[in-house]
């Protein structure tokens, strides 16, 4: 319930009128002067069930939305309490803001929304109500403050804020890709096909789609099974894994988990703790799947930032053992199960046809890392000798 307040300052009787010199028969009339209040609420608990139910009245649209906020573009989206995500977070205007339920029982319509979100630290201003009750959209583009607040402002500025539930940039959703510069990006139709290279337009994994969701964590660990990394190469070495436990170069097996200076994970081939790779496959295969984008260089990884483990188990003539397979996948499920590494895929781009190598062995790995929580990819077989694909119904390709 709404009501308004009116302010009735009295005038100050006179001398003569105070209570001690009344006179019997004088007007004792008090002047008043009415002066108009902003509009009050009648407080009242908001029940469960109708903060979570769509309510009409959120609709309300109060305008005043900026050119400048209408053409943020998709960048980095927030949570309550939670850091940056992908993209530059400094063009953001537009955030959709959901205040609490004790929130909503300060301001139960739109136009009372601003009343409990200005803090004085930064303008923010209302646009419209989107359903729920206390949930907005507001303009963050006009500032109080002499230099413009930056989104990293208003992040900080909802995140304390006690009645808001949650709040997070107003992304572009659909229609509008996030497009990476590196140079051989064009090129990638395997991401992102638009017809380039004579190739079927949208024959991809709409990589770009994806990326609006996340480019990737590093807190995430992929594990290579390969010919090694050049974990000194411009596109990876900021996603190259760096063991916590283990000391570079001392000789020593800090983490005791078996194997020295195993800093960059390990190589089963030569047996030391150098995976640099000498026949560029296991490069070529670290880079697909999280070479960093967005950095002008190279090409886009499909993830951007995701950690890579190199385990190197094939020569420079791009060949190795079973059991040098073995050991590289047990090892990496050993990383997650015995020393908190957070190992979630297991990559392995080789194998042979037919049941020559169809191994118990590397089944039982594949298995306990499976069981593990890890996820082991296999490659499917690219073709034999003469450039045509395998039929697998009739010629398996392991692993």
């Amino acid at each position: 319930m709404r009501f308004s307040d009116w302010l009735i300052p009295l005038k100050r009787p006179s001398r003569r009128n105070t209570r001690r010199d009344r006179q019997p028969g004088s007007d004792q009339r008090v002047a008043a002067v009415f002066e108009t209040l902003e509009d009050r609420v009648m407080l009242s608990g908001v029940a469960a069930e109708n903060y979570e139910q769509v309510d009409p009245a959120w609709f309300a649209s109060l305008g005043g939305e900026s050119t400048a906020s209408m053409t943020a573009g998709p960048s980095g989206a927030y949570g309550h309490g939670q850091g940056v995500a992908a993209g530059d977070p400094g063009v953001n205007n537009r955030w959709i803001v959901r205040l609490t339920s004790e929130g909503v029982a300060l301001s139960p319509e739109v136009h009372n929304v601003l009343c409990v979100l200005d803090t004085g630290a930064h303008s923010l201003k209302v646009v419209r109500g989107l359903g729920l009750p206390g949930q907005v959209l507001v303009d963050s583009s006009a500032a109080t403050t002499t230099t413009a607040a930056t989104a990293a402002d208003i992040q900080e500025m909802l995140s304390q804020h006690p009645l808001v539930s949650s709040f997070e940039a107003d992304l572009g959703v659909g229609g509008q890709d996030i497009l990476p510069d590196d140079s051989y990006f064009p090129e990638q139709v395997g991401l992102h096909n638009t017809g380039q290279s004579n190739g079927k337009v949208d024959a991809d994994i709409d990589a770009p789609l994806a990326w609006e969701t996340t480019t990737g964590s590093s807190d995430v660990v992929v594990a290579i099974v390969d010919s090694g990394i050049d974990y000194l190469h411009p596109d990876l070495l900021n996603n190259v894994w760096v063991n916590p436990g283990e000391v570079a170069g001392n000789g020593i097996d800090d983490d005791n988990n078996g194997f020295i200076d195993d800093v960059h994970g390990y190589d089963f081939h030569a047996n030391d703790a150098d995976p640099m790779d000498e026949n560029r496959h296991g490069t070529h295969v670290a880079g697909i799947v999280a070479a960093t984008g967005n950095n002008g260089v190279g090409i886009s990884g499909v993830t951007w930032s995701t950690t890579i483990m190199p385990l190197r188990f094939l020569g420079a003539d791009n060949k190795g053992l079973t059991s040098d397979a073995v050991r590289a996948i047990n090892y990496a499920t050993m990383m997650r199960n015995d020393h908190g590494v957070n190992v979630r895929v297991i990559n392995n781009s080789w194998g042979s046809e037919g049941e020559r190598s169809n191994s118990t062995a590397l089944r039982e790995a594949i298995a306990a890392a499976g069981e593990s929580g890890i996820l082991v990819t296999a490659s499917a077989g690219n073709g034999n000798a003469l450039g045509f694909g395998f039929d697998l119904e009739t010629l398996p390709f392991y692993p």
